[in-house]
């Protein structure tokens, strides 16, 4: 939680980012954020960032709020798994693709290191994967690979 003169801005763990008024009262959420699974708030000028949990079926990050225009940042997701529920592997040449409940996680055995997850914000249509096809999608269009 955070205090703007009678705004207190909260976030929450499931249902996103709120804007409280204090002194009529009003609950109004802020819209869609890359997911509303949220922890932590810090101030950037007009901009709230807001911390961007980790769980089962969300990706960990940081996602920018400006409180002046009521617009969310694109945000960023952190390096690595988007989600702990691991659903399928695809090894295509250097890089391993793992499916996840909310993206896919690239690992590049190279550089043993994690690449940047590709999820809903980088295009994908859903967060789900099936078994035995490497699914991606662009802006576009739905890549579907064996």
């Amino acid at each position: 939680m955070t205090l703007d003169g009678d705004i207190l801005w909260v976030s929450t763990a499931g249902l996103g980012l709120w804007e409280i008024n204090l002194t009529t009262g009003a609950f109004t959420p802020t819209g869609f954020p890359l997911h509303g699974q949220m922890d932590g708030l810090a101030w950037y000028g007009n901009d709230l960032v807001v911390g961007l949990m980790g769980t089962p079926g969300t990706a960990a990050g940081v996602q920018r709020y400006d409180t002046a225009t009521g617009q969310w940042g694109a945000g960023k997701i952190a390096a690595g798994l988007p989600s702990n529920f691991v659903r399928d592997f695809e090894k295509i040449g250097d890089l391993v693709y793992i499916g996840t409940l909310a993206g896919i996680g690239i690992w590049n055995l190279t550089a043993d290191d994690w690449e940047d997850p590709m999820t809903t914000a980088d295009g994908l249509p859903t967060p789900s994967s099936r078994n035995s096809i490497l699914k991606m999608g662009y802006s576009s269009s739905v890549h579907l690979r064996d």
